[in-house]
């Protein structure tokens, strides 16, 4: 077909690897910053989660102090849950 020298078609095969090799380091680029855009979303997803089950658990506790106290009459109950109720403000912002 083509009569080309030997370095010709050596120097085609290395344009060849060189053109599948950038586009490959193209296409890895772009799928990692792809992946570390849904790390980012899935860390802060985890982040809202594990804070709103802390929520949850002072709350709970809270609770189950002022039960306590209504239960037994007292005093260090109704501390112990008012102060919860201090750090869970103060960490919310409530």
């Amino acid at each position: 077909m083509f009569k080309l020298k030997i370095g010709t078609k050596i120097s085609l095969g290395f344009m060849v690897m060189l053109v599948l090799i950038t586009f490959l380091g193209g296409t890895s680029f772009y799928f990692i910053n792809s992946i570390q855009e849904k790390t980012k979303l899935i860390e802060q997803s985890a982040l809202q989660q594990q804070l709103a089950l802390e929520a949850e658990k002072e709350f709970k506790e809270a609770v189950s102090l002022m039960r306590a106290y209504i239960g037994y009459g007292n005093e260090d109950y109704i501390i112990s849950a008012q102060k919860r109720w201090l750090i869970l403000t103060r960490r919310w912002q409530i």
